[in-house]
Formats: C-alpha cells, sequence, structure tokens
C-alpha cells in the first residue's frame, strides 16, 4: 500500500485569540502527562472519486476545523520554555492531505490490517516529544483511498488533552462541520488548574513513578480483539459470587483480559509466578463533588491501581474482579477532595511513593486499561455519516506500558 502526501498546510483559528487568553497555565496532571501524541483513526466510507467533490469535502473539514479551533484556542498554541504554560498564540493545527492506492474496505476487511495503520497517521504515536515546543498541539491527516473512502488521521499531544478532552473537541468539530446545532459546546480551560494547582516535581515520587510508563527500547505489537454481547454478558456471569451480585460490562471484560495477561505471563518461556499491577484511568470530571462538564479540557483523570500477588498457579477471576471494582470505587467525590491544593499534592506524592516501593521491592508487571466506551467516538459524522471502523494504532513500536483500549464495535 503506497501513500502519497499531496499537500501540507496549517490551519489556524478563525478568528484571533483575545490577549488576555495568550497564555494558559496547566494543571498539575497536565504537568505530569508524558509529552506524546496519542493518536485516534476514523474510516468513512464514501463512495465517490468526483474531483469536485472531493475539494468540497475537504474545505468542509478545514473550514469546520479553523472554526472549532477558535473556541478550543489552545490547541492551536504550543507549549511555553517553562513547560508549566502554553502559548496560545494561534499557530495552528499540522494538516495534510494524502492519497491511498488501495480500497478502503480491502484495507479494512475481514479485518483491518493493523500492521499498516500507522502510516495514515500524521506522527508517529508514543515517541517522546524532546522538546514540545516545536511541535503544534493537533495533527491531521487526511487520506483518500481509490474507492473514494477517507480516513482521518489524528494524532494530539497528551499536554492538554486526555481521552475525554480529546473526544471533546472531535465531538465539537463533527458537529460544526456538517452544521449540526445538536452541540453547542462552551470549552472550559482553567479549573483544572485551580483545583489540581502546579507544583515543583523535578525531584519527587511522581516523576518517579511517570519515567515508570514507557518501555523506552521495547517494540510492542498491537492485536485487535472482538467481544460480541453474549460473550461479554458470559463474563459478567462468571465473575458472579455471594460478593459480586453485578459487574459492569467493562469490570468484566478488563478483569477476563487482566486475567490472560496474567496466564500468558506464567506460561510463558522463563515465565515466574509474581505478583501483577493493573492500572485504570479513571475520569475524574464525573467523581468530584460538584462534577465538570465534559467540556472541561484537561488531563483530569486518576491513575487508579491494584495488585494481585498472585501466589497460586489457579488464578481466582473473582478476586480479581473484586480487585478491579475496589480500585475504581475507591476515586470518589471524598478521596479526589484529598487530592486538590498544596495538601493534595503531598497526599499524591505519599500514594506514589508507595506504589514505587512496591514496583522496586516486588516487580510486578504492569498492565494498563483506558477505555474509549461511551464517548461517542463510534457516532462522530463529519457530514457524511458514522465511521465504520475507529481505530487507534497499529504495527510494532513503542508505546506506554502494555495497555488495553476498550471500545464499543463499530457497525458494518
Amino acid at each position: 500500500m503506497e501513500i502519497t502526501i499531496v499537500s501540507r498546510e496549517t490551519i489556524k483559528p478563525s478568528s484571533q485569540t483575545p490577549h488576555h487568553l495568550k497564555t494558559l497555565k496547566l494543571s498539575l496532571f497536565d504537568q505530569l502527562a508524558p509529552r506524546i501524541y496519542n493518536p485516534l483513526i476514523f474510516f468513512y466510507s464514501v463512495s465517490t472519486n468526483d474531483p469536485l467533490e472531493l475539494l468540497n469535502k475537504t474545505n468542509q473539514l478545514k473550514n469546520s476545523l479553523s472554526e472549532t479551533l477558535t473556541s478550543f484556542y489552545p490547541l492551536a498554541g504550543i507549549e511555553n520554555d517553562d513547560q508549566i504554560s502554553l502559548d496560545c498564540n494561534d499557530e495552528g493545527a499540522f494538516y495534510l492531505e494524502a492519497r491511498v492506492n488501495h480500497d478502503m474496505l480491502e484495507f479494512l476487511k475481514p479485518a483491518p490490517k493493523l500492521e499498516l495503520v500507522n502510516k495514515l497517521l500524521p506522527c508517529q504515536p508514543y515517541t517522546i516529544i524532546p522538546n514540545p515546543t516545536l511541535v503544534p498541539q493537533v495533527a491531521i491527516q487526511v487520506n483518500f483511498f481509490e474507492c473514494g473512502g477517507i480516513a482521518i488521521g489524528m494524532c494530539f499531544l497528551h499536554t492538554l488533552l486526555d481521552v475525554i478532552s480529546m473526544a471533546a473537541f472531535l465531538t465539537s468539530w463533527a458537529a460544526t462541520s456538517c452544521k449540526s446545532s445538536n452541540e453547542n459546546p462552551s470549552p472550559e480551560f482553567v479549573t483544572a488548574s485551580t483545583l489540581f494547582p502546579l507544583q515543583d516535581v523535578s525531584d519527587t515520587n511522581i516523576r518517579s513513578y511517570a519515567a515508570k510508563m514507557f518501555k523506552e527500547n521495547e517494540q510492542i505489537p498491537t492485536r485487535r480483539f472482538v467481544f460480541d454481547a453474549q460473550a461479554i454478558e458470559s463474563l459478567k456471569a462468571m465473575a458472579k459470587c455471594e460478593s459480586i451480585h453485578n459487574s459492569s460490562r467493562y469490570e468484566a471484560l478488563t478483569t477476563f483480559i487482566w486475567k490472560c495477561v496474567i496466564t500468558s505471563f506464567w506460561k510463558a518461556p522463563h515465565g515466574e509466578m509474581r505478583s501483577s499491577m493493573t492500572a485504570h484511568m479513571v475520569d475524574m470530571r464525573r467523581r468530584l463533588q460538584e462534577p465538570l462538564s465534559k467540556y472541561s479540557m484537561g488531563n483530569i483523570v486518576f491513575t487508579a491501581h491494584g495488585v494481585y500477588e498472585g501466589n497460586e498457579r489457579k488464578i481466582d477471576t473473582k478476586e480479581l474482579i473484586g480487585i478491579v471494582k475496589q480500585l475504581v470505587s475507591e476515586v470518589d467525590s471524598d478521596f479526589l477532595t484529598s487530592l486538590q491544593g498544596e495538601s493534595g499534592f503531598l497526599g499524591l506524592e505519599e500514594i506514589l511513593m508507595l506504589l514505587n516501593e512496591v514496583m522496586e521491592q516486588e516487580k510486578p508487571f504492569l498492565f494498563w486499561f483506558t477505555s474509549w466506551c461511551n464517548l461517542g467516538l463510534n457516532d462522530l459524522d463529519f457530514g457524511w455519516g458514522q465511521p465504520i471502523w475507529v481505530g487507534f494504532k497499529g504495527g510494532n513500536g513503542r508505546s506506554i506500558v502494555d495497555q488495553a483500549v476498550p471500545n464499543r464495535h463499530n457497525k458494518g
């Protein structure tokens, strides 16, 4: 499959950012976010090769992106040298267009060709950016297949965007593109830094833990597994016991995946029985004492951890799901209140000091879960219907520590 870049440009906001909004202070969790690009890619079945129609579609995308960047103005800026603020200078988003000498449905069926997916992205995902002051917050690559299908590859710098913020931006962009009045967002950028103010983290347990997120010298393969509704109901049934009457689909699925990871690790050549740590990204917005809108922008997520000791070869599913339920439930409004302000930073330091001790002494293998379910990604309509598949990366490459990304299965 050959991909030819046919144009490169920068899309600037349709209106200039007011002077009093030119500098945006980051929050503590923005400060700690790795400077990497998070990827997303949407495939749309658009059966046309008419040059005029394609021109109209790409103009529609660019114009609506420009309008959306006016509301989400920090995403058109760059990180300042101080690494604690953004310069909202209307620099813009990087925008590429490419031609693909392949049929999109052949690319996607019988299963997406994951080894080629990264070619449809504008940059290499999950690679540490050595100087984030030189790169855009948002990069887009619009790929036109021979059949007329379109794949929109996107990369978002993690500085200000967790997956909820990414989804909020995309929902607004899609609504603007297809001129929908159903979504009239008012993105908000200061609450995160108010609740979780910046701190000096140059020599802390927080930095030590953050460094463990990456496997710098490992090539991590991407695999895709599809679970239908019946399979997930079976997993929920398997987890039932006296103490656990009902589990969510997410809890049942992630527990099953975690169990498979532990099993494969123990059965691998030179595998050994040792504890396993799981980490789940939990959205803090809806768990705060005063819940925030999905348009509260920033890295407003907390990483909740749990450990399975692994003393026996027989892995207890019910024990695993109990761990998952507990670690997620503990991220409640009282806990999140305790993390706010100066004293909150000290509390976070203490939590991560304990995690560092566990990781150094027990050397558990760590597996992350980040859910993309219920974010509306599968419904994004830029004017030509919902995507037939949503992916995020492919091939073998660097990544944050071993992770699974549950997402709702697309139609078609």
